[in-house]
């Protein structure tokens, strides 16, 4: 879909369940990556990628200018990081291969298995 200049694609493969505390925390992890790509990387394309090997893994990818070296990580950032870490997982952000910004998001499956039990 495109608004405001900013196509956003989406490539997610059938991952069968996940528990509801993390598709929350996916769900807002993505969400303020999307945001940070339309807010600050004057991007025209960003990349949703989900797959489930061995763990949740979530890629959102843009071709904007990148983060400089010295920047501080802001509060967007910080949430990113502490809603993975409250479902076991983490978040990594670094220079794109093909340019922009990578944000990738783990969840191992033996987080996954502990939330389930976590939730029953």
């Amino acid at each position: 879909q495109q608004a405001t200049g900013l196509a956003v694609d989406a490539d997610v493969e059938e991952i069968g369940a996940v528990p509801p505390v993390v598709a929350t925390a996916i769900y807002g992890i993505v969400a303020e990556a999307v945001r940070n790509v339309h807010r600050h990387a004057g991007a025209s394309r960003c990349s949703i990628v989900v797959r489930r090997e061995d763990g949740l893994h979530v890629t959102v990818t843009d071709d904007g200018r990148g983060i400089a070296p010295d920047a501080t990580p802001g509060v967007g950032t910080r949430s990113m990081r502490e809603r993975a870490e409250g479902v076991g997982g983490r978040v990594t952000i670094s220079a794109a291969v093909s340019g922009g910004t990578e944000v990738r998001v783990v969840v191992p499956e033996a987080a996954m298995i502990s939330a389930v039990g976590a939730e029953a």
